[in-house]
């Protein structure tokens, strides 16, 4: 088995503010798109052909993967659902047995290679990640297995289940389930409400009726999915904590140093041209891309991934487990937990906890509030659907391409819309779609004063 499919053609609406402008496999992990770590991993295993479905910004996965010849995007130029989207790629993958991922999806490292290795032997076959600890069944398309095959399949149930659907290995089998799918979910509970799209789960239901579905179970902390915006820190998070994990020593590029009066209190890899100079602490592993500076006081607190070509200083402070992407900027006592995406600037003053997207210039002593008076979570809307989070619920989300004025204001859990410029004083109490302009309007007293009102 040597072909593998990643589906990539979803919108990714419920990703706001992050998906206006990029298809969510693009989403940066730990400083790189997300997708790539599933295709690095296929290629180490041996894979000669990786076909990769897109619709939203193809382009920018094209970019992304264009050295390498043994990956393809396919524009699908379909939003259907997942079934009828490879479907569409039946004649380029006839005749042999496949693997097939999530474009949103990653899967830790040995558990993928483990389940390839498994897959060539059971075809068909699923990956089967337990469901996180606390979450609700009803966000997930759940499996019931007995024997280690597959049994039921549920379409965002109400509970009593702790399996969902990871990735897949096919042959031609599969085709016509895929040609019959009703376009819908089928396998719901009384109540429930399917949109009509169609579910590659229900074509695999369907088949596990006639032929056994082998199941490879997956612990939950080896398998992340990218769904909401929330996702997307706990993705950077463990990535970060799994990268900064390797160094067992100091590693430096060509032409990397370390400044005498740092104080390291764990390792670091530094890429090419990278400076740690004076005052610096950094208590913990942290990986750092190349010609990046970090002098002058600033503290980072460990399990830290940070781009190329960024200036991290003056006393600006780094939360344990945040990534900062390319070209980015911490300056003057700005204290940052997150992420950041390439190319931010926050230069003096701050106090922001969340992400904040690419292109996006932070004004002077810009705070969001992380605890509420009730000490609870922040509700948040998705597509018109109120979630609380399990974590990450008070951050604060900005989009792509937006400018914040001084002292701005977020309260718990607020997200700005890609394009959004948010004048000085401004307290954003609700969220911000794309493309808009907020200040507010200031009414002035006037009176006269003098000698005559005080002090003579």
């Amino acid at each position: 088995m040597d072909t593998a499919i990643i589906l990539a053609a979803g919108h990714g609406t419920k990703l706001w503010p992050y998906s206006t402008i990029r298809s969510k496999a693009m989403i940066p992990v730990a400083a790189k798109p997300l997708i790539s770590y599933n295709v690095e991993t296929l290629l180490e295993a041996g894979y000669k052909r990786i076909i990769i479905a897109a619709n939203l910004f193809p382009g920018q996965i094209k970019a992304a993967f264009r050295q390498d010849k043994r990956i393809e995007v396919v524009e699908t130029n379909s939003a259907a659902g997942t079934a009828q989207t490879l479907l569409s790629l039946k004649d380029r993958i006839i005749g042999k047995p496949f693997v097939l991922l999530y474009g949103d999806t990653i899967i830790g490292k040995t558990t993928l290679l483990n389940f390839l290795d498994f897959a060539k032997a059971h075809v068909p076959s699923v990956l089967a990640p337990a469901l996180p600890d606390h979450s609700d069944t009803g966000d997930y398309i759940c499996l019931r297995a007995e024997d280690g095959l597959l049994k039921e399949v549920t379409g965002h149930p109400r509970g009593g289940y702790d399996m969902h659907f990871g990735a897949f290995c096919f042959s031609d089998d599969i085709f016509p389930y895929l040609e019959n799918n009703p376009g819908y979910f089928t396998g719901t509970q009384v109540g429930m409400m399917s949109p009509a799209e169609s579910f590659l789960e229900v074509s695999v239901g369907e088949l596990s009726r006639v032929r056994d579905v082998a199941v490879f179970p997956c612990p939950a902390l080896e398998f992340a999915d990218v769904n909401r915006p929330w996702d997307i820190l706990c993705a950077n998070s463990w990535m970060a904590s799994r990268i900064c994990s390797v160094p067992a020593e100091n590693i430096l590029g060509d032409g990397a140093s370390i400044d005498g009066s740092a104080v390291l209190n764990g390792f670091v890899s530094l890429g090419r041209n990278s400076v740690i100079g004076k005052g610096v602490i950094i208590n913990g592993n942290c990986v750092i891309g190349d010609n990046t500076v970090i002098e002058n006081g600033a503290l980072l607190m460990g399990n830290n991934v940070i781009g190329s070509d960024c200036r991290i200083a003056n006393y600006c402070y780094l939360e344990q487990g945040s990534v900062v992407g390319d070209n980015c900027v911490l300056n003057h006592c700005a204290e940052f937990a997150g992420v950041l995406f390439n190319n931010v600037y926050l230069y003096h003053y701050m106090e922001l906890y969340g992400i904040i997207g690419e292109n996006t210039d932070i004004g002077a002593a810009t705070v969001c509030g992380t605890l509420r008076f009730d000490d609870g979570k922040t509700a948040h809307k998705i597509k018109g659907r109120r979630e609380v989070p399990l974590s990450h619920s008070n951050a604060t989300f900005i989009g792509d391409f937006c400018r914040t004025g001084v002292n701005v204001i977020f309260a718990p859990g607020k997200k700005v819309g890609c394009y959004s410029i948010i004048g000085a004083g401004t307290i954003v109490d609700r969220d911000l779609p794309d493309n808009t302009l907020v200040y507010p309007k200031q009414e002035l007293v006037f009176g006269e004063w003098g000698p005559q009102k005080y002090g003579w």
